[in-house]
């Protein structure tokens, strides 16, 4: 072919194929020999100085690996430094500026990217917009930060943004529970970034997520995923997401002023409505058209009722088998063996659970009180000395023992004396018939009620006499008629 046809073809300069002819003319190698060289030997052939370059690029690759394993273990190695030890020592003989775009692209070539597809329905990638959006204070024009949740979903890439005072555990459940609400359905798995709100402990493999969160999820009956630390390419399509916001939404409301969260978060829904039903250009149809068509069905419905936000405590159960809520200032019981161990406390609204090693132990109802304690909770002296004091108790074990003994207890308790005082003299009247027996104190209960001389000291001395004796008559309500005694009539 002419050069100019060459130069056409290859959309090039004239000279560029002059140039390369040129260079093949003079390395003296046949044709048959350049069309089944290696694409690199041929570059090589082809380079002036093709000899020079091969070697030093040859040695870079040699130590290519060496240098991104040093800047990876070394946080405080530059790539400055390294090119400096390296080229003073002869190692490499290209300059600084050479050395780090030779460095670049080896580092690209190793790091590929993997394309990963996801099932309708299946993910909620979540993730915190680095910038901050402000509420204005209406009096003083101060601005306060706000944070900017983003939930996305995996497959139609369908976005929410909610604007929370903090990324503190309680902020993020409810923005959680508002995103879920705002979508009307629920995802298999929600998946983090290691962030301290998430993740309790992170590791690779197994991380250990917040408890809160955990509690959110089993309540809505979803998985947690936490992606791998420094990592965020494992939920690039959120942080995708986060840059749209930051051209579509941030840029929008630049010039505008929030005085509430509620009229910020309106605000927010509306242009996440505009931007989710935008065609997307790489797949002709909005992100809200690729959710109702495809993935809606797939999820599964939200709960009848809004999630309770719920706090987690590690506590430690004081001597008197309670644990203490300082934010509440309530005490609540948990089973008596438990004194002085370690529980986790977590508490809703309504409800206040404690477990101990991932044991559920203990369940109240909140009820505002100082003390909330049940009696399946306490030992049993304590239990013992509770009924003891409770009149209804006393009552049924008098009954047990003996109708003219039940009759006892119930005028003794309804003395005017302090109801303490009775309840212990009737826990005295219960003792004597351990002592004495049942059918002793009943004879002895009934004396007293016919005397109507109702005490414990008055009965327990009849239940002790000697001359107590079980065929002890009655006395008469009157005096017996006699012929000494004196009528009216002597006394006139």
């Amino acid at each position: 072919m002419a050069i100019k046809a060459i130069a056409r073809e290859l959309r090039m300069s004239k000279n560029t194929v002059k140039e390369y002819l040129r260079r093949f003319e003079k390395s003296g190698v046949s044709l048959t020999s350049v069309l089944n060289q290696d694409p690199n030997e041929l570059i090589g052939i082809l380079s002036p100085e093709h000899a020079t370059v091969t070697s030093r690029y040859g040695a870079f690759l040699e130590r290519a690996d060496y240098y991104l394993r040093e800047l990876e273990q070394h946080k405080h190695l530059t790539k400055q430094l390294l090119w400096e030890e390296e080229y003073s020592s002869g190692r490499t003989g290209y300059r600084y500026s050479q050395f780090c775009y030779y460095l670049q692209r080896y580092a690209k070539s190793r790091s590929t990217s993997l394309v990963m597809v996801h099932e309708p329905g299946d993910k909620v990638l979540v993730d915190f917009a680095g910038d901050r959006l402000y509420l204005t204070d209406a009096g003083s024009g101060n601005l306060t930060p706000c944070e900017v949740l983003v939930m996305t979903l995996a497959y139609s890439h369908k976005t929410i943004a909610i604007a929370l005072p903090s990324q503190r555990t309680e902020d993020l459940l409810w923005g959680l529970a508002r995103g879920l609400s705002s979508l009307g359905s629920l995802p298999r798995c929600l998946v983090f970034d290691n962030m301290r709100t998430a993740a309790k402990k992170s590791d690779r493999y197994e991380p250990e997520v917040n408890e809160a969160l955990l509690d959110f999820a089993n309540y809505y009956g979803v998985s947690v995923l936490l992606t791998r630390v420094g990592k965020p390419k494992d939920k690039s399509r959120v942080e995708g997401s986060v840059n749209h916001l930051y051209q579509q939404v941030y840029g929008r409301l630049r010039n505008q002023s929030f005085y509430n969260l509620e009229e910020l978060n309106a605000r927010l829904q509306a242009s996440c409505e505009d931007f989710n039903n935008r065609v997307m250009k790489d797949y002709g149809v909005s992100r809200q058209g690729l959710y109702e068509r495809d993935e809606k069905a797939k999820m599964r419905p939200l709960p009848s009722e809004g999630y309770v936000l719920v706090k987690s405590y590690q506590l430690q159960v004081g001597s008197n088998g309670h644990v203490y809520l300082g934010t509440r200032k309530e005490h609540y019981s948990v089973p008596y063996e438990l004194a002085g161990q370690r529980v986790q406390v977590v508490v809703s609204q309504r409800l206040v659970k404690v477990y101990h090693k991932s044991t559920c132990v203990a369940t109240h109802v909140v009820t505002g009180q100082r003390y909330t304690t049940l009696a399946d909770h306490l030992a049993s002296h304590h239990k013992a000395y509770l009924n003891s004091i409770n009149p209804q108790w006393l009552e049924s074990e008098a009954a047990k023992l003996g109708k003219e003994v039940h009759k006892a207890v119930v005028l003794i308790m309804g003395r005017s004396k302090h109801p303490e005082q009775n309840y212990k003299s009737c826990q005295g009247i219960l003792a004597l018939g351990r002592k004495h027996g049942q059918e002793r104190l009943n004879e002895a209960c009934c004396h007293a009620l016919a005397l109507e001389t109702i005490g414990y000291h008055y009965i327990r001395r009849l239940c002790e006499s000697p001359l107590f004796g079980a065929a002890l008559v009655t006395p008469d309500a009157g005096l017996p008629q006699h012929h000494n005694i004196r009528g009216p009539k002597n006394y006139q």
